[in-house]
């Protein structure tokens, strides 16, 4: 099971559930999914598509999992 997976899995099993807390606020599994595909849909507008490379820059925070986790849901490579 990929960890895209595992998101969507715990999205569905637990929507609530706390998934990523950064920076003083909490990311519950749902919000987090619904972050990463909303990503990915944005992607794919840019044009990422699958087996390409995508390199970014981010901090440790949610949007590294989101952007991270969007481009391996596209296909692609980060």
């Amino acid at each position: 099971m990929t960890l895209e997976e595992s998101i969507a899995h715990f999205a569905k099993l637990t929507p609530e559930k706390p998934a990523v807390i950064s920076q003083g606020q909490t990311l519950s599994y749902a919000g987090l999914w619904e972050r990463i595909q909303e990503k990915a849909r944005q992607l794919r507008d840019e044009g990422l598509r699958e087996g390409q490379p995508y390199a970014f820059v981010t901090t440790q925070d949610a949007d590294f999992i989101v952007t991270y986790c969007a481009v391996h849901l596209c296909g692609a490579v980060s």
